[in-house]
């Protein structure tokens, strides 16, 4: 998915920004997700799929696809996000998406960390568990019902979002 979203978010980089700074609860979120799919066939090929797309839900390809933009920029990504903690504030759709932005807001380093390990690694989990004391202040002790790629994603485009509201 890693590889797929790159070479999307490559290809469409303002499609993939005007997008994934939307409400995802909007008909016109999924709808944008789908037409880059398909608008850029080409990739799924180019990543050794089988078929013509790739098929999945969308958080996780709009969270690959986030996190292949914040890494197409030269500036480290946890000053980028400390620097936007106190900028302009980003919109949150969601419960668990105000805690992801508290997070991204709270934790620059932690989440840069994050994003720096493999998904589904050991150095993921741990670097998620490293997180847990900050999601816990963010939720104010609300459940927060994710597993570590659930978490990842939620962070992903929370970021993005709020690297994208600074113009960055």
């Amino acid at each position: 998915m890693a590889r797929y979203a790159a070479c999307v978010a490559a290809k469409s980089p303002e499609k993939v920004t005007d997008i994934l700074t939307q409400d995802f609860r909007a008909t016109s979120y999924g709808n944008g997700l789908r037409n880059l799919v398909r608008a850029n066939e080409e990739c799924a090929k180019q990543v050794g799929t089988r078929g013509e797309r790739l098929r999945g839900s969308n958080l996780p390809f709009a969270a690959a696809l986030a996190e292949a933009l914040m890494r197409g920029n030269g500036a480290p990504l946890n000053v980028r996000l400390a620097k936007a903690a106190s900028g302009k504030e980003a919109s949150t759709f969601s419960a668990s998406d105000k805690v992801a932005m508290c997070v991204a807001r709270s934790s620059p380093d932690d989440v840069a960390n994050l994003f720096a390990t493999d998904p589904g690694s050991d150095a993921e989990a741990d670097s998620a568990a490293k997180l847990e004391p900050v999601i816990g202040l963010c939720s104010q002790d609300a459940r927060l019902d994710t597993g570590v790629a659930g978490l990842r994603a939620i962070i992903a485009t929370a970021s993005f979002r709020l690297l994208a509201a600074q113009g960055r």
